[in-house]
């Protein structure tokens, strides 16, 4: 993984990253400073040999100072201190220990407890009980350096604990946060779409709250502004697709339901009419037809019902006078079986003008590949909230097994950019409209002057 990779999972996790930093910080800050707090003192003690002792009997000396370090844990040290104690001092609740300096004669005796007024004097009374009692023949203990002072073991471990529960806090996050990205199978983002499917996004449409309910209300109403101007982006991306190449029929699909392919379908067919095209929307799917919801026409006789398929006689004007719509119809007939009769009859009766078909979802219905082999070009609506890259892949395959050209994918309800605006420059488009109406041998004519390479994805 790539240190740009790992921000951005850093950066889709955030909330997640931010949550568990925090929760670990928060135990340990609470265990550096809400912890039961405990007070120590400590007296140094120093074993001295005699004056011209030799070296075999200083060596025996810091040979027996590891035996009364241990021996300052006993039970009958601890009795000997008692009684060396000072009146009114108790050793309920006080431990006491003793550590040595390797290398040196030189023991640190320390009483600990929660009681900051009995720590000193609890430490005094041990040192002078070891002073009391000797080593070895010759050799002296001495007070070097009573206790005087207290220290707060909580302070003392305060540090230590936050500064732990920081680094804790910090590697527990960027873990789960790369274990739940293993396991989030959605798509991220159009660069990770173009890099790991080679699926050129032609566009990238926002979300939206309050959908319009047809395209003239979207492009009409200034508050969809965003959402408007993104649909003209992915028509001006588009146009360069069909002015590099002999293109005159789209399918328009989708992996499964509810990703906004008919929405798409109706609202670029709309675009697309106002940038001078003569176009024809289709409503392919005939399990949930929804194109005349959207385009505003009569639900009746359509696809399924076009005799001969001659589709002319049940296509529907719209708002826009470049733009018609053919209904789904009603059959008692397999959707498969009507593509598979009718469809290439009408789509020969249209060709002269430009058709978007709005398909079922890929992987949910047989018919759905029929018309992208028919159409032979594919837009693929994409919502990253729900799809995940293996499915994506599936449909892609699909269509490559089909021989069938993908010309990119729509991200629909994609996140808008921060800072993005197209308040002071959308020019609202106010039903009912009149197109800029091209004839065929004027967009043939378009197209040759406009010349370049198509940049499609297969």
């Amino acid at each position: 993984m790539e240190i740009r990779d790992f921000v951005r999972t850093l950066a889709r996790h955030r909330l997640l990253v931010v949550i568990v930093f925090v929760l670990v910080v928060g135990a340990g800050a609470a265990g550096a400073f809400l912890r039961p707090n405990h007070y120590k003192a400590s007296a140094t003690v120093t074993a001295v040999p005699p004056p011209g002792a030799t070296f075999d009997q200083v060596t025996a000396v810091q040979f027996l100072l590891p035996s009364v370090v241990d021996e300052v844990s006993t039970l009958s040290f601890r009795s000997v201190v008692s009684s060396n104690a000072p009146p009114g001092i108790s050793l309920n609740g006080v431990s006491i220990s003793a550590s040595l300096e390797q290398g040196t004669g030189i023991l640190h005796v320390t009483a600990s407890s929660s009681k900051r007024s009995a720590v000193i004097a609890v430490a005094n009374a041990a040192a002078d009980s070891l002073v009391s009692k000797p080593v070895t023949q010759g050799v002296t203990l001495s007070v070097l350096d009573p206790a005087h002072d207290t220290v707060s073991t909580r302070a003392q471990l305060r540090a230590p604990i936050l500064a732990s529960a920081i680094a804790l806090g910090a590697i527990l996050a960027i873990f789960l946060a790369l274990v739940r990205d293993s396991f989030d199978r959605r798509l991220r983002s159009s660069e990770e779409i173009y890099e790991r499917l080679g699926l050129e996004v032609l566009g990238e449409i926002p979300a939206l709250r309050h959908f319009p309910q047809s395209p003239s209300e979207l492009f009409a109403d200034p508050a969809s502004a965003r959402v408007a101007e993104a649909y003209q982006r992915l028509v001006a991306n588009l146009e360069v697709t069909l002015s590099a190449g002999n293109i005159s029929t789209i399918a328009v699909t989708s992996s499964a339901s509810e990703e906004g392919k008919t929405t798409v379908t109706s609202c670029l067919a709309w675009a697309l009419a106002l940038l001078g095209h003569d176009v024809v929307a289709i409503d392919g799917d005939l399990r949930k037809p929804n194109i005349h919801k959207r385009l505003r026409i009569e639900p009746g006789k359509g696809l399924a019902n076009a005799a001969d398929g001659d589709a002319r006689p049940i296509e529907q004007s719209t708002e826009i006078d470049s733009l018609s719509a053919v209904p789904a119809g009603h059959t008692l007939l397999h959707p498969a079986q009507v593509v598979n009769q009718i469809l290439p009859g009408v789509l020969a009766r249209f060709a002269d003008r430009l058709v978007l078909i709005d398909t079922p979802p890929a992987l949910a219905a047989a018919e759905s590949t029929l018309i992208a082999m028919m159409a032979k070009n594919v837009i693929l609506v994409i919502d990253p909230r729900k799809r995940s890259m293996e499915e994506i892949d599936r449909v892609l395959h699909e269509f490559r097994r089909a021989d069938v050209n993908v010309l990119g994918a729509v991200i629909n309800r994609a996140k808008a950019g921060r800072g993005a605006s197209y308040d002071d420059y959308y020019v609202a488009i106010p039903p009912p409209v009149k197109a800029l109406r091209q004839s065929p041998r004027q967009r043939k004519d378009a197209r040759s002057a406009a010349g370049g390479g198509r940049r499609t994805v297969s």
